[in-house]
Protein backbone atom coordinates (compact mmCIF):
# COMPACT_ATOMS: atom_id res chain seq x y z
CA UNK A 1 0.00 0.00 0.00
CA UNK A 2 1.39 2.96 -1.06
CA UNK A 3 1.21 6.48 0.88
CA UNK A 4 -1.25 8.14 -0.85
CA UNK A 5 -3.69 5.01 -0.46
CA UNK A 6 -2.45 4.60 3.32
CA UNK A 7 -3.27 8.67 4.51
CA UNK A 8 -6.71 8.14 2.14
CA UNK A 9 -7.28 4.97 4.72
CA UNK A 10 -6.51 6.69 7.63
CA UNK A 11 -8.94 9.64 6.97
CA UNK A 12 -11.68 6.82 6.29
CA UNK A 13 -10.44 5.43 9.67
CA UNK A 14 -11.02 8.71 11.44
CA UNK A 15 -14.24 9.38 10.20
CA UNK A 16 -15.63 5.85 11.56
CA UNK A 17 -13.77 5.98 14.64
CA UNK A 18 -12.38 2.10 13.56
CA UNK A 19 -9.72 2.30 16.65
CA UNK A 20 -8.57 -0.87 15.46
CA UNK A 21 -7.47 0.34 12.20
CA UNK A 22 -6.25 3.51 13.05
CA UNK A 23 -2.83 2.25 15.27
CA UNK A 24 -1.80 0.09 12.29
CA UNK A 25 -2.20 2.70 9.93
CA UNK A 26 -0.27 4.90 12.41
CA UNK A 27 2.53 3.18 12.34
CA UNK A 28 2.58 2.68 8.31
CA UNK A 29 2.04 6.69 7.97
CA UNK A 30 4.91 8.69 6.68
CA UNK A 31 3.57 11.73 8.34
CA UNK A 32 0.29 11.89 10.68
CA UNK A 33 -0.80 15.63 9.54
CA UNK A 34 -1.09 14.37 5.95
CA UNK A 35 -4.27 16.75 4.56
CA UNK A 36 -7.25 15.16 2.49
CA UNK A 37 -9.62 17.88 1.33
CA UNK A 38 -7.86 20.78 3.58
CA UNK A 39 -8.03 18.99 6.48
CA UNK A 40 -5.70 16.95 8.87
CA UNK A 41 -6.96 13.92 10.11
CA UNK A 42 -6.55 15.88 13.89
CA UNK A 43 -9.06 18.16 12.79
CA UNK A 44 -11.52 15.21 11.54
CA UNK A 45 -11.12 14.04 15.04
CA UNK A 46 -11.69 17.12 17.07
CA UNK A 47 -14.66 17.92 14.84
CA UNK A 48 -16.13 14.45 15.07
CA UNK A 49 -15.65 14.29 18.69
CA UNK A 50 -13.60 11.25 18.70
CA UNK A 51 -11.18 11.51 22.13
CA UNK A 52 -9.59 8.09 21.78
CA UNK A 53 -8.44 8.89 18.31
CA UNK A 54 -7.30 12.53 19.35
CA UNK A 55 -5.30 10.69 21.81
CA UNK A 56 -3.39 8.44 19.26
CA UNK A 57 -3.09 10.92 17.17
CA UNK A 58 -1.53 13.36 19.59
CA UNK A 59 0.47 10.20 20.61
CA UNK A 60 1.96 9.22 17.45
CA UNK A 61 3.08 13.51 16.86
CA UNK A 62 0.01 14.82 15.30
CA UNK A 63 0.37 19.05 15.32
CA UNK A 64 -2.07 20.11 17.37
CA UNK A 65 -1.88 23.94 16.17
CA UNK A 66 -1.88 23.04 12.41
CA UNK A 67 -4.22 25.04 10.61
CA UNK A 68 -6.82 24.22 7.68
CA UNK A 69 -7.36 26.62 4.67
CA UNK A 70 -9.76 28.86 6.52
CA UNK A 71 -7.35 28.83 9.76
CA UNK A 72 -9.27 26.76 11.93
CA UNK A 73 -7.20 24.53 14.45
CA UNK A 74 -8.13 21.51 15.86
CA UNK A 75 -9.09 23.12 19.14
CA UNK A 76 -11.54 25.46 16.78
CA UNK A 77 -13.42 22.33 15.64
CA UNK A 78 -13.80 20.76 18.72
CA UNK A 79 -15.17 23.93 20.66
CA UNK A 80 -17.67 24.58 17.64
CA UNK A 81 -18.90 21.11 18.00
CA UNK A 82 -18.94 20.64 21.52
CA UNK A 83 -16.66 18.37 22.36
CA UNK A 84 -15.56 19.56 25.79
CA UNK A 85 -13.37 16.08 26.06
CA UNK A 86 -11.28 16.63 23.09
CA UNK A 87 -11.03 20.28 24.20
CA UNK A 88 -9.23 19.19 27.41
CA UNK A 89 -7.30 16.88 25.62
CA UNK A 90 -6.06 19.21 23.00
CA UNK A 91 -5.11 21.77 25.64
CA UNK A 92 -3.01 19.53 27.91
CA UNK A 93 -1.30 19.02 25.16
CA UNK A 94 -0.51 22.31 24.07
CA UNK A 95 -2.71 23.70 21.67
CA UNK A 96 -2.51 27.28 21.40
CA UNK A 97 -5.98 28.99 23.41
CA UNK A 98 -5.81 32.05 21.62
CA UNK A 99 -5.06 31.08 18.03
CA UNK A 100 -6.98 33.22 15.55
CA UNK A 101 -8.43 31.74 12.44
CA UNK A 102 -9.08 34.08 9.13
CA UNK A 103 -11.75 35.45 10.78
CA UNK A 104 -10.10 36.36 13.61
CA UNK A 105 -12.42 33.99 15.37
CA UNK A 106 -11.01 32.11 18.32
CA UNK A 107 -11.58 29.13 19.93
CA UNK A 108 -13.76 30.65 22.65
CA UNK A 109 -16.08 32.79 19.48
CA UNK A 110 -17.19 29.90 18.26
CA UNK A 111 -18.17 27.87 21.48
CA UNK A 112 -19.47 31.18 22.36
CA UNK A 113 -21.73 31.80 19.45
CA UNK A 114 -22.96 27.64 19.56
CA UNK A 115 -23.57 27.97 23.04
CA UNK A 116 -21.15 25.62 24.35
CA UNK A 117 -21.10 26.56 28.39
CA UNK A 118 -18.43 24.41 29.54
CA UNK A 119 -16.35 24.96 26.98
CA UNK A 120 -16.53 28.77 27.10
CA UNK A 121 -15.87 28.39 30.88
CA UNK A 122 -12.78 25.56 30.43
CA UNK A 123 -11.33 28.40 27.63
CA UNK A 124 -11.75 31.38 30.11
CA UNK A 125 -10.15 29.23 32.97
CA UNK A 126 -7.24 28.22 30.71
CA UNK A 127 -6.65 31.70 29.94
CA UNK A 128 -8.82 32.48 26.75
CA UNK A 129 -8.94 36.86 26.32
CA UNK A 130 -12.70 37.44 26.82
CA UNK A 131 -11.98 40.79 24.78
CA UNK A 132 -10.18 39.40 22.07
CA UNK A 133 -12.20 40.79 19.11
CA UNK A 134 -12.63 39.57 15.56
CA UNK A 135 -12.39 41.05 12.18
CA UNK A 136 -15.75 42.44 12.28
CA UNK A 137 -14.66 43.78 16.18
CA UNK A 138 -17.33 41.24 17.92
CA UNK A 139 -16.42 39.61 21.26
CA UNK A 140 -17.35 36.26 22.28
CA UNK A 141 -19.79 38.01 24.45
CA UNK A 142 -21.50 40.05 21.39
CA UNK A 143 -21.27 36.38 19.38
CA UNK A 144 -23.36 34.74 22.14
CA UNK A 145 -26.18 38.12 22.10
CA UNK A 146 -26.62 37.64 18.41
CA UNK A 147 -26.94 34.25 18.79
CA UNK A 148 -29.80 33.78 21.65
CA UNK A 149 -27.21 31.72 24.01
CA UNK A 150 -28.70 32.85 27.34
CA UNK A 151 -26.38 30.57 29.38
CA UNK A 152 -23.25 31.28 28.29
CA UNK A 153 -24.03 35.24 29.50
CA UNK A 154 -25.24 33.31 32.48
CA UNK A 155 -22.28 31.55 33.39
CA UNK A 156 -19.87 34.97 32.22
CA UNK A 157 -19.17 37.85 34.52
CA UNK A 158 -20.72 40.46 32.56
CA UNK A 159 -19.70 43.38 35.00
CA UNK A 160 -16.31 43.41 33.24
CA UNK A 161 -15.28 46.05 30.93
CA UNK A 162 -15.64 43.54 28.00
CA UNK A 163 -19.27 43.46 28.34
CA UNK A 164 -19.37 47.32 27.15
CA UNK A 165 -16.64 46.61 24.09
CA UNK A 166 -18.30 47.77 20.95
CA UNK A 167 -17.41 46.33 17.40
CA UNK A 168 -16.05 47.77 13.79
CA UNK A 169 -19.85 49.33 13.45
CA UNK A 170 -20.15 50.56 17.15
CA UNK A 171 -22.66 48.12 18.06
CA UNK A 172 -22.89 47.33 21.34
CA UNK A 173 -23.59 43.97 22.22
CA UNK A 174 -27.17 45.09 23.58
CA UNK A 175 -27.94 46.16 20.46
CA UNK A 176 -26.48 43.23 18.42
CA UNK A 177 -29.26 41.45 20.18
CA UNK A 178 -32.15 43.48 19.63
CA UNK A 179 -30.53 43.52 15.76
CA UNK A 180 -30.59 39.94 15.75
CA UNK A 181 -34.13 39.90 17.26
CA UNK A 182 -35.55 42.25 14.58
CA UNK A 183 -34.15 39.57 11.87
CA UNK A 184 -36.21 37.17 12.83
CA UNK A 185 -38.96 39.04 11.30
CA UNK A 186 -41.87 38.24 13.79
CA UNK A 187 -44.27 40.74 14.84
CA UNK A 188 -47.59 38.81 15.58
CA UNK A 189 -48.12 34.99 15.76
CA UNK A 190 -50.65 33.47 17.35
CA UNK A 191 -52.44 29.76 17.05
CA UNK A 192 -54.72 27.79 19.05
CA UNK A 193 -54.65 23.79 19.53
CA UNK A 194 -56.44 21.84 22.60
CA UNK A 195 -54.90 20.44 25.43
CA UNK A 196 -56.55 17.69 26.31
CA UNK A 197 -60.25 19.90 27.08
CA UNK A 198 -58.29 22.98 27.19
CA UNK A 199 -58.11 25.53 24.50
CA UNK A 200 -54.64 26.97 24.40
CA UNK A 201 -53.69 29.71 22.55
CA UNK A 202 -49.89 30.27 21.40
CA UNK A 203 -49.13 33.95 21.79
CA UNK A 204 -45.91 34.98 20.91
CA UNK A 205 -46.58 38.73 21.23
CA UNK A 206 -46.33 38.04 24.80
CA UNK A 207 -43.67 35.63 24.61
CA UNK A 208 -45.20 33.09 26.62
CA UNK A 209 -48.55 30.89 26.05
CA UNK A 210 -52.02 30.95 27.82
CA UNK A 211 -54.22 28.22 28.63
CA UNK A 212 -57.51 29.01 27.56
CA UNK A 213 -59.87 26.82 29.85
CA UNK A 214 -63.02 25.69 28.22
CA UNK A 215 -65.13 26.80 31.05
CA UNK A 216 -65.29 30.67 30.83
CA UNK A 217 -65.67 31.20 34.37
CA UNK A 218 -62.17 30.19 35.26
CA UNK A 219 -59.53 32.58 34.89
CA UNK A 220 -56.79 32.43 32.30
CA UNK A 221 -53.33 30.69 33.69
CA UNK A 222 -50.32 31.11 31.72
CA UNK A 223 -47.58 28.39 31.67
CA UNK A 224 -44.09 28.45 33.37
CA UNK A 225 -41.32 28.91 31.79
CA UNK A 226 -40.46 24.53 32.31
CA UNK A 227 -43.80 24.39 30.89
CA UNK A 228 -43.05 26.12 27.44
CA UNK A 229 -39.97 24.43 27.58
CA UNK A 230 -41.46 20.99 27.31
CA UNK A 231 -44.22 22.36 24.36
CA UNK A 232 -41.39 23.45 22.43
CA UNK A 233 -39.38 20.25 22.04
CA UNK A 234 -42.55 18.23 21.77
CA UNK A 235 -45.31 19.96 19.73
CA UNK A 236 -45.19 21.48 16.14
CA UNK A 237 -43.51 24.90 17.27
CA UNK A 238 -41.21 26.05 14.08
CA UNK A 239 -37.65 26.67 15.10
CA UNK A 240 -38.30 30.36 14.07
CA UNK A 241 -40.41 31.39 16.61
CA UNK A 242 -38.50 29.62 19.66
CA UNK A 243 -35.66 31.34 18.08
CA UNK A 244 -37.51 34.20 18.64
CA UNK A 245 -38.36 33.42 22.34
CA UNK A 246 -35.01 32.47 22.96
CA UNK A 247 -33.44 36.22 21.48
CA UNK A 248 -36.31 37.70 23.79
CA UNK A 249 -35.59 35.95 27.09
CA UNK A 250 -31.56 37.16 26.24
CA UNK A 251 -32.84 40.70 25.89
CA UNK A 252 -35.22 40.14 29.14
CA UNK A 253 -31.76 38.90 30.79
CA UNK A 254 -29.68 41.67 29.60
CA UNK A 255 -32.13 44.47 30.57
CA UNK A 256 -32.67 42.82 34.16
CA UNK A 257 -28.75 41.86 34.98
CA UNK A 258 -26.36 44.17 32.81
CA UNK A 259 -25.17 47.83 32.73
CA UNK A 260 -26.69 48.79 29.33
CA UNK A 261 -24.96 50.53 26.54
CA UNK A 262 -27.56 52.79 25.07
CA UNK A 263 -25.01 54.66 22.64
CA UNK A 264 -25.95 54.99 18.83
CA UNK A 265 -23.95 52.64 16.46
CA UNK A 266 -21.91 54.10 13.47
CA UNK A 267 -25.15 54.64 11.23
CA UNK A 268 -26.88 57.00 14.30
CA UNK A 269 -29.09 53.63 15.46
CA UNK A 270 -29.27 53.42 19.14
CA UNK A 271 -30.80 50.71 20.92
CA UNK A 272 -34.16 52.67 21.44
CA UNK A 273 -34.43 53.14 17.92
CA UNK A 274 -34.28 49.37 17.16
CA UNK A 275 -36.65 48.53 19.64
CA UNK A 276 -39.14 50.93 18.12
CA UNK A 277 -38.20 49.15 14.64
CA UNK A 278 -38.90 45.94 16.20
CA UNK A 279 -41.90 47.17 18.13
CA UNK A 280 -42.17 44.70 20.85
CA UNK A 281 -43.72 46.08 23.86
CA UNK A 282 -42.06 44.62 26.80
CA UNK A 283 -38.93 45.57 25.21
CA UNK A 284 -39.27 48.73 24.51
CA UNK A 285 -40.96 49.36 27.96
CA UNK A 286 -37.99 48.26 29.55
CA UNK A 287 -35.67 50.46 27.65
CA UNK A 288 -37.61 53.11 28.53
CA UNK A 289 -37.26 52.60 31.98
CA UNK A 290 -33.85 53.27 31.70
CA UNK A 291 -33.24 55.77 28.69
CA UNK A 292 -35.97 58.40 29.12
CA UNK A 293 -34.86 60.56 25.69
CA UNK A 294 -37.89 59.65 23.60
CA UNK A 295 -37.16 61.33 20.28
CA UNK A 296 -33.95 60.29 19.14
CA UNK A 297 -33.53 61.06 15.61
CA UNK A 298 -32.37 57.74 13.23
CA UNK A 299 -31.12 60.39 10.01
CA UNK A 300 -34.42 62.69 9.74
CA UNK A 301 -37.04 59.83 11.15
CA UNK A 302 -38.20 59.88 14.68
CA UNK A 303 -38.29 56.67 16.17
CA UNK A 304 -42.27 57.55 16.58
CA UNK A 305 -42.25 57.38 12.92
CA UNK A 306 -39.98 53.83 13.03
CA UNK A 307 -42.65 52.62 15.34
CA UNK A 308 -45.33 53.48 13.25
CA UNK A 309 -43.74 51.06 10.46
CA UNK A 310 -43.52 48.22 13.25
CA UNK A 311 -47.27 46.98 12.98
CA UNK A 312 -46.99 46.07 16.73
CA UNK A 313 -49.84 48.25 18.46
CA UNK A 314 -48.37 46.78 22.24
CA UNK A 315 -45.23 49.00 21.23
CA UNK A 316 -47.01 52.23 19.68
CA UNK A 317 -48.81 51.93 23.37
CA UNK A 318 -46.32 51.73 25.92
CA UNK A 319 -44.17 54.41 23.63
CA UNK A 320 -47.39 57.15 23.20
CA UNK A 321 -47.32 56.56 27.54
CA UNK A 322 -44.44 59.08 27.84
CA UNK A 323 -44.52 61.10 24.02
CA UNK A 324 -44.61 64.49 24.29
CA UNK A 325 -47.16 66.58 21.68
CA UNK A 326 -43.90 67.94 19.91
CA UNK A 327 -43.24 64.18 18.71
CA UNK A 328 -46.45 62.68 17.86
CA UNK A 329 -46.35 65.92 15.07
CA UNK A 330 -42.45 65.53 14.11
CA UNK A 331 -42.35 66.04 10.16
CA UNK A 332 -39.61 64.17 8.58
CA UNK A 333 -37.51 66.25 5.99
CA UNK A 334 -40.27 65.15 3.48
CA UNK A 335 -42.99 66.86 5.37
CA UNK A 336 -43.97 63.37 6.26
CA UNK A 337 -45.71 62.33 9.95
CA UNK A 338 -46.45 59.13 11.64
CA UNK A 339 -49.79 58.86 10.07
CA UNK A 340 -47.88 59.16 6.81
CA UNK A 341 -45.28 56.09 8.04
CA UNK A 342 -48.31 54.35 9.02
CA UNK A 343 -50.20 54.45 6.18
CA UNK A 344 -46.71 53.40 4.04
CA UNK A 345 -46.25 50.50 6.26
CA UNK A 346 -50.02 48.99 6.04
CA UNK A 347 -50.68 50.28 9.75
CA UNK A 348 -53.61 48.92 11.31
CA UNK A 349 -56.98 50.77 12.36
CA UNK A 350 -56.40 50.22 16.22
CA UNK A 351 -52.92 51.77 15.51
CA UNK A 352 -54.22 55.00 13.63
CA UNK A 353 -57.12 55.56 16.63
CA UNK A 354 -54.10 55.77 19.14
CA UNK A 355 -52.25 58.13 17.28
CA UNK A 356 -55.58 59.89 16.36
CA UNK A 357 -56.37 59.85 20.63
CA UNK A 358 -53.37 62.15 21.22
CA UNK A 359 -53.50 64.33 18.75
CA UNK A 360 -52.09 63.15 15.42
CA UNK A 361 -53.43 65.27 12.43
CA UNK A 362 -54.53 63.30 9.31
CA UNK A 363 -54.79 65.93 7.33
CA UNK A 364 -51.27 66.96 7.00
CA UNK A 365 -49.74 67.14 3.63
CA UNK A 366 -46.05 66.06 2.78
CA UNK A 367 -43.84 68.65 1.64
CA UNK A 368 -41.82 66.91 -1.42
CA UNK A 369 -42.48 64.52 -3.70
CA UNK A 370 -40.87 60.91 -3.34
CA UNK A 371 -40.65 58.06 -6.55
CA UNK A 372 -43.90 56.75 -5.52
CA UNK A 373 -46.03 59.90 -3.81
CA UNK A 374 -46.59 63.32 -5.15
CA UNK A 375 -45.86 66.64 -2.90
CA UNK A 376 -48.78 67.03 -0.90
CA UNK A 377 -49.84 63.87 -0.11
CA UNK A 378 -51.73 63.15 2.91
CA UNK A 379 -52.07 59.59 4.53
CA UNK A 380 -55.09 58.87 3.97
CA UNK A 381 -53.87 59.18 -0.19
CA UNK A 382 -51.06 57.15 0.58
CA UNK A 383 -53.23 54.31 1.94
CA UNK A 384 -55.17 54.29 -0.88
CA UNK A 385 -51.75 53.95 -2.90
CA UNK A 386 -51.07 50.89 -0.62
CA UNK A 387 -54.22 49.33 -1.09
CA UNK A 388 -54.93 49.51 2.57
CA UNK A 389 -58.86 50.78 2.00
CA UNK A 390 -59.10 49.99 6.17
CA UNK A 391 -56.95 52.60 6.58
CA UNK A 392 -58.29 54.79 4.49
CA UNK A 393 -61.71 55.10 5.20
CA UNK A 394 -60.39 55.41 8.78
CA UNK A 395 -58.64 58.44 7.97
CA UNK A 396 -60.95 60.24 5.38
CA UNK A 397 -63.40 60.26 8.35
CA UNK A 398 -61.60 62.14 10.21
Amino acid sequence: MNQTAIIKALHRAIETNNLQEIPKLLQLSATVDALINEKSPLHTAAALGHCTAVVLLLGAGASVQLQDKEGNSPLHYAAHEGHLAVCNRLIKAGAAIGSMNNNADSPLHLAAAAGHTKIVLKLLDSGANIALQNHQGNTAIGLACQHAQLNVLRAIDLSQPAYLLKNNAQNSPFLLALIALHQLQIDHWEHQIREGSKRCTYSIQRACFYIIPTIASVSNKALSRTAQKKYFTQNWFPKKQIDYLKQLNLLYYLIKKTALNFDANSKGLSPLHMACIIGEGTILAAILKHQRRLNPSYGQISALHLLACSGRLDGLRVYLNAATAEEIHHKDSKGWTVLHYLADAAGTVPMLHLLLSRGANPLIKSLEATQQFAKGSTAAQIAVARNNLDLAIALDSK
